[in-house]
């Protein structure tokens, strides 16, 4: 009799484990697991904070002289007189001369104000006339510019008097 209670407690003991330490055992195990999601979530979110703080740092360091210098590659506003005057001094500064200048905002670029920076064009095209060494020097005053532009039109043609008559032109960014 001894050993059938003995076996009984056995019994209701092996079932008790069951039924209530391997579920507690297994809740225990899922709340590990989901601290360690959330301190992995938490090292991620302390470095994107830091990352944050160290690229805010950066962006508030930029002087203002370099700002001027971000605002001339992309400027803020279209400003086509900056453009035209750009343009009659580079092809000045070449030795060559300017027979037109056309400066305008492109049509399917005004379309496009999407999101809460918008890219736009100005379209250019300008007619030069001048020698070979004067346009050599211009295409490099053009190259070396620090307005980000397009060049994706030229055409080259040698006149009667040995000149060289240019047909440029392209699109110049500006954003907003």
């Amino acid at each position: 009799m001894k050993g059938l209670v003995t076996f009984i407690i056995f019994i209701v003991a092996v079932v008790a484990v069951y039924q209530f330490a391997l579920p507690a055992y297994t809740r225990i195990q899922e709340s590990r697991r989901e601290l360690g999601l959330i301190d992995e979530i938490e090292r991620k979110f302390r470095d994107a904070e830091k990352e944050r703080e160290d690229t805010l740092k950066r962006l508030n360091s930029i002087s203002d002289e370099n700002l001027a210098r971000l605002d001339l590659l992309l400027p803020s506003e279209p400003l086509p007189e900056e453009l035209y005057v750009f343009f009659n001094t580079v092809v000045g500064n070449s030795g060559m001369n300017l027979s037109k200048l056309v400066v305008a905002e492109s049509e399917k670029q005004k379309k496009q104000d999407t999101g809460a920076f918008s890219k736009h064009t100005l379209s250019f095209e300008l007619e030069i006339n001048g020698s070979y060494q004067s346009l050599r020097k211009l295409l490099d005053l053009i190259e070396n510019n620090i307005r980000l532009m397009d060049v994706d039109k030229i055409s080259i043609a040698r006149n009667k008097n040995g000149a060289y008559g240019v047909l440029l032109g392209g699109i110049m960014y500006y954003g907003n």
